[in-house]
């Protein structure tokens, strides 16, 4: 049954294609299976009657005609053939069904989800709007509550405005009548407090209605509180004045009971008064409208305690005049100076049990009031004082109490500390303000004692023949005789330095006194000094110059001078001299020109027809304004008397060659020689005697040496072209000078090394610079 069923389907397929081939082709198809039917006793259908191409009846007949040619039937039926087929592809079917199943289940699924969709997006809108509507409802609450508590707070702040305003008529009730005590009770205090407050309400808003009406009226409730405050502190102090006054009359001035009453029993009568005027010092202090309440409490109470204490004070005075006036002016001064502090320490812990803190300086001014009695005792003293170590002594002492230090540390502060850092201290008073007064009389008194003194021992001073002696060492009772009536003969050789005992008198008075008052006196004034002490030293020195050049010699004299300079130009550097002095004075030449022109019978008339007004002109004195710089004068002085010493040291040695005679050239060249072997190494040890600067000694031995080979190359250039004699060449005297001072300096050397081994060894040089002067 299976082949056949497979035959047919194979036949079937057979006839199909040979109904869409070609005649040709299907008809050899045809015959092929023709033959094969044969074979299989199959009956062949008559095709003979057919004509080719088939028309789509010839086919279906053909075909039926060729089944039904079988003898068996090739075709199953539909139910089986549907069977069939299901079986053979049931995998694939089930794989359908699945497909479709989930297909279908899916579709279902989708269409739901666009339904949820749909519905989720009505419910969205539906939501959005609720949202909506919420916040707008949200809004419009919060608004509201805004309102309600902006009103609220409207309402609370009027409330607390008004109440300021409400305060006013209260305040002005309360001061119309006051009670007697008032002001110590707490209701005032608090009243007080109260009207601060109104007072920066008022000031924070300047914008209200009659703002200047009730700022005014506030301004007054207070000024009146504060007045009363201080009527009581004067009543007060009033009080315990008459009090204290009568009972200081009992008693003995500088006794122990007066000091009890003026302090101890002062102070606790009115320690009750420290809180009340503390209401009135805390409200003053940056308030100039109520700065005068604070100032008539102060100088109520300075009234009282200067009645009280001058009495103390003059009596310490006239007892201090009259025992103390054989001490001297700084033990003098320093007992009062001791005194006056110690009332001012007292006085300042006293005011300070009162008044818990000073305003505006008075506590300092009235200090400095209170000192007057000492600063005309003292003036009167230091008019008298003529020695100038007394007065710097006393300037010494004062300059103490202007020394302060301004660099403050940074440190945290505990809270005992800040309560400590806020009570006054004694010593924060600036007591170089009170005894400035002193101090300007002792500075006063001391420059013009200076200038006097360099006016008699600078100015005038008359050199003599001692003065010039280079070994001048002023021993101790030379120095006492000599300066017996000097009343500044203590700090004029006060100095120990061998270069200023050796000195010039006059320069090293001046340089000592320079060092006493460094420092002493505002460097203005110490610079102007400095300058006319220097100028007049240089005079003096100048003078004495001209004096001992007769005396000593020229060379000696100019040595002299050149080492007077040099210590007085290494001393000027120690101090710092920064201004330049100006001098100003009245030029009254005109006046002496008329005068002359009239004693020689001149006309005193312009011939230029100026007449009376070119005479009141030419005789008017002229203001001449004269810079002063020592330090340019003494420069210039060293380099005039080096070039002048120079000059005559040479003129010494070139002495044989200054004739030019070409006749005796040779001669003269060979006596130039033989001078310098022997003037060279005595300069050297000349200017040794004076100058102890090795550096400054080379200095000049060498200017002599080149000012040597410059005249001898002059002369060499104008003798040589005159003469046929042998003279010294210019290079051979400059070897023959360089090798006498390299000599010398070889020696100096030999010399420095053997002192320096004694001096190593404690032992000294037989030979006493001390014991040399100019003279051997």
């Amino acid at each position: 049954m299976g082949s056949t069923i497979g035959e047919t389907v194979e036949l079937e397929e057979t006839l199909f294609h040979l109904s869409i081939e070609s005649p040709h082709k299907a008809q050899l198809k045809r015959s092929k299976s023709h033959q094969s039917f044969k074979t299989k006793n199959v009956a062949e259908p008559d095709t003979s009657s057919l004509l080719f191409p088939y028309t789509q009846l010839e086919k279906d007949r053909l075909t039926k005609e060729y089944l039904e040619s079988y003898d068996y039937n090739i075709l199953l039926e539909p139910e089986l053939e549907k069977q069939i087929i299901n079986n053979k592809f049931s995998k694939y079917q089930t794989f359908i069904e699945t497909c479709e199943f989930r297909q279908n289940n899916y579709n279902n699924l989708i269409a739901k989800s666009l339904d949820i969709v749909k519905i989720l997006g009505e419910l969205t809108v539906k939501y959005d709007t609720v949202t909506k509507e919420t916040y707008e409802f949200q809004e419009q609450s919060d608004k509201l509550i805004n309102e309600y508590n902006g009103y609220m707070n409207l309402n609370e702040e009027l409330k607390q405005d008004l109440s300021h305003f409400e305060l006013l008529e209260s305040f002005t009730r309360k001061l119309n009548n006051p009670s007697p005590n008032i002001v110590r009770k707490s209701s005032f205090k608090k009243l007080l407090t109260q009207l601060d407050e109104c007072l920066v309400f008022i000031d924070q808003h300047k914008d209200f209605k009659d703002f200047e009406v009730y700022n005014l009226r506030f301004k007054q409730c207070l000024v009146r509180a504060l007045t009363l405050i201080r009527n009581y502190v004067i009543n007060n102090l009033k009080n315990i004045r008459d009090e204290i006054t009568g009972k200081v009359a009992a008693t003995k001035v500088n006794s122990v009971t007066q000091d009890a009453l003026l302090y101890t029993r002062f102070g606790s009568d009115l320690e009750f008064l420290f809180d009340v005027s503390s209401d009135l010092v805390n409200r003053a202090e940056d308030s100039k409208e109520l700065e005068g309440l604070l100032s008539d409490c102060f100088n109520f109470y300075f009234g009282i305690r200067t009645r009280l204490v001058n009495p103390k004070i003059w009596e310490h005075l006239n007892h201090s005049t009259t025992v103390d006036s054989k001490k001297s002016l700084v033990q003098f001064a320093q007992s009062n100076i001791s005194f006056f502090t110690k009332v001012f320490r007292d006085e300042f812990e006293l005011f300070h049990k009162i008044f818990p803190k000073d305003s505006n300086n008075a506590l300092l001014h009235w200090f400095q009031n209170l000192s007057e009695p000492l600063n005309d005792t003292l003036r009167n003293s230091i008019l008298k004082e003529s020695s100038i170590s007394s007065l710097c002594e006393l300037v010494t002492l004062l300059d103490k109490y202007y020394e302060y230090d301004d660099e403050e540390e940074e440190f945290e502060l505990t809270a005992q500390d800040e309560e400590d850092s806020i009570k006054p201290e004694f010593e924060k008073i600036d007591l170089g303000a009170i005894f400035h007064p002193i101090l300007q009389d002792v500075q006063s008194r001391l420059v013009f004692r200076a200038q006097v003194y360099v006016e008699e021992t600078i100015v005038k001073y008359k050199p003599s023949v001692r003065d010039f002696q280079i070994g001048n060492r002023r021993k101790s009772e030379a120095t006492t005789e000599e300066n017996k009536d000097d009343p500044d003969s203590s700090f004029a050789l006060s100095s120990n330095k061998q270069d200023l005992q050796d000195s010039y008198k006059p320069l090293s008075k001046g340089i000592s006194l320079l060092s006493k008052i460094y420092q002493l006196v505002s460097s203005s004034v110490f610079d102007d000094m400095a300058h006319n002490i220097v100028h007049d030293c240089i005079i003096s020195l100048r003078n004495a110059y001209k004096l001992a050049k007769p005396t000593i010699g020229k060379l000696d004299s100019e040595l002299f001078f050149l080492k007077n300079l040099l210590l007085l130009r290494a001393q000027i550097q120690n101090f710092d001299i920064e201004y330049v002095s100006n001098e100003t004075f009245l030029d009254f030449s005109g006046v002496g020109e008329i005068i002359n022109k009239i004693r020689n019978g001149t006309s005193v008339f312009n011939t230029n027809g100026g007449g009376l007004v070119e005479l009141v002109r030419d005789s008017v004195p002229k203001v001449v304004n004269n810079m002063i710089d020592a330090r340019l004068e003494l420069q210039s002085e060293l380099r005039n008397v080096v070039h002048e010493f120079t000059e005559d040291a040479v003129q010494q040695i070139i002495n044989p060659i200054t004739k030019l005679s070409p006749e005796t050239a040779e001669k003269d060249s060979l006596a130039l020689k033989d001078n310098i072997e022997s003037s060279l190494p005595r300069l050297k040890g000349e200017i040794e005697l004076f100058i102890d600067d090795r550096q400054i000694v080379t200095s000049l031995i060498d200017g002599i040496q080149e000012l040597i080979i410059q005249n001898y190359e002059q002369y060499y250039n104008t003798i040589i072209s005159k003469t046929s004699q042998e003279i010294i060449d210019v290079d051979t005297l400059i070897a023959v000078i360089g090798e006498i001072v390299g000599k010398i300096y070889e020696e100096q050397n030999e010399y420095d090394e053997t002192q320096s081994r004694l001096d190593g060894l404690g032992l000294q040089s037989e030979v006493d610079d001390d014991e040399l002067n100019v003279s051997s």
